[in-house]
């Protein structure tokens, strides 16, 4: 019985390798196995491509200059935005402008006219950059919602070139747009992290991405409406809890 017994534990140390060993070979099994890196590789390649023909869409928008509509107010005759200090800041978080209160929004004007004064083209590649990471943005968050690089393809693009977003990205008036946007679809995904793994990190992000997307624009105030849809979509139960989240 002895002998059997010593045979039958050899047999399964044999099989079953120290911990150590078979943790290295997971990882040699993992390096030979692409399916991993396979489908980063291919998200990364179909967010430069999406990005690369937004940025061809928009190459015309950088030579324009301001225009008489709204960009007089908000940039060029805007003696608010020439001074970037506490007082200025102050004011800016404190007062509306042409009816708005959007203080994140004419912050951003204050640190380009620091830089560049009245060059057009820094607020209009600003404006751009900021649409081409809300465009990325868009992909990650249909990948949660959906898992499919497809969809979340096709959606990021026709988001990143659809003609309606031509007058919040080339209007320099119209950064309000664009940066609520940032904050709001940011908050998307981190909602969606949230109510996947009940991370408490990801809703406290969650919060600070809303309140900053207000700060932009006070059309955020929507996004709590779509919270309600993504529960209804991923089939949360609405409990006190969920309503209070």
């Amino acid at each position: 019985n002895g002998e059997v017994y010593l045979l039958m534990a050899k047999q399964q140390t044999k099989n079953n390798p120290p911990i150590g060993e078979a943790r290295e070979q997971r990882t040699k099994d993992g390096d030979k196995n692409p399916s991993v890196s396979f489908i980063s590789k291919k998200i990364f390649i179909a967010l430069i491509a999406i990005v690369t023909i937004t940025f061809i869409v928009y190459i015309p928008s950088f030579k324009n200059a301001f225009t008489n509509w709204d960009d007089q107010e908000y940039v060029t005759n805007n003696k608010d935005i020439r001074e970037l200090s506490k007082a200025s800041i102050k004011k800016d978080f404190t007062t509306y402008k042409m009816g708005n209160y959007h203080p994140l929004t004419m912050l951003t004007y204050m640190v380009e006219y620091r830089f560049s004064k009245l060059e057009p083209r820094t607020y209009h590649i600003t404006n751009f950059i900021i649409h081409a990471l809300n465009t990325i943005l868009v992909f990650l968050f249909i990948q949660l919602l959906t898992k499919n690089q497809i969809v979340s393809s096709i959606t990021a693009l026709l988001f990143g070139i659809h003609p309606m977003h031509v007058e919040s990205v080339a209007w320099v008036a119209e950064r309000k747009d664009v940066l609520y946007a940032f904050f709001y679809l940011s908050a998307l995904s981190t909602y969606c992290l949230y109510t996947d793994n009940k991370k408490i990190t990801y809703y406290l992000l969650t919060c600070i991405l809303f309140i900053l997307s207000l700060l932009s624009k006070g059309v955020a105030v929507t996004l709590p409406i779509v919270f309600i849809l993504i529960d209804h979509l991923k089939q949360r139960k609405f409990t006190l809890k969920t309503i209070g989240e």
